[in-house]
């Protein structure tokens, strides 16, 4: 299906998955999970579209995010057999692909838009090992930062998951089975900052 906005106060309905041209909704995939920002101009949200952007079009699941002041969307990592890991269980996952998992963490938007924490198994820092990981993408600059890390700095040896987010962006709270995260852990819960 499509993803759509209801502006109460205006009385107008605006849609988020709209394809590159601007003139029906994404082709190919169904679009779901999205997260609105607090000041309900960014919309965050996965796809199997292939016509949301340019120069896209895998049709493998990615995650992307709608500026609505602006008019643009902007993938922001596209996963290879669904490695990006999904806020909800009930997703259109393929059912081709038994290799597909899916996770109960992320995405999520920080309250004043600027930042998106999200989970993926895709290496996008030099230092992921390429397990699931979590990541802070800084949507004002475009740059990754990998919060999985060890107490080293090194990518952590376990799986992580991206469960929240401050409203600034300041600090990402995550769940990992990873053993080195801090050097001395009894729990499974962290916040990276």
């Amino acid at each position: 299906g499509d993803i759509f906005v209801r502006d109460l106060q205006a009385g107008t309905t605006t849609l988020v998955s709209i394809n590159r041209q601007g003139t029906a909704g994404g082709r190919g995939g169904e679009s779901y999970e999205p997260q609105i920002s607090a000041d309900g101009r960014f919309v965050i949200f996965t796809s199997y579209a292939t016509d949301l952007v340019e120069n896209y079009t895998a049709g493998d699941q990615g995650l992307f995010i709608r500026d609505l002041l602006a008019g643009t969307t902007t993938l922001v990592v596209s996963g290879v057999n669904c490695n990006i890991i999904v806020n909800k269980q009930q997703v259109g996952v393929h059912p081709a692909d038994s290799r597909c998992e899916v996770r109960d963490y992320g995405p999520l938007i920080s309250a004043d838009g600027h930042y998106l924490a999200f989970t993926t198994q895709t290496p996008l820092a030099s230092n992921d090992d390429g397990n699931i990981s979590c990541y802070l993408r800084d949507l004002y600059t475009g740059t990754y930062s990998l919060i999985s890390v060890n107490y080293a700095g090194a990518t952590a040896t376990g799986s992580s998951g991206a469960l929240g987010i401050s409203a600034d962006g300041r600090f990402v709270l995550f769940v990992s089975d990873a053993s080195d995260i801090a050097p001395q852990q009894s729990s499974k819960f962290y916040s990276g900052a």
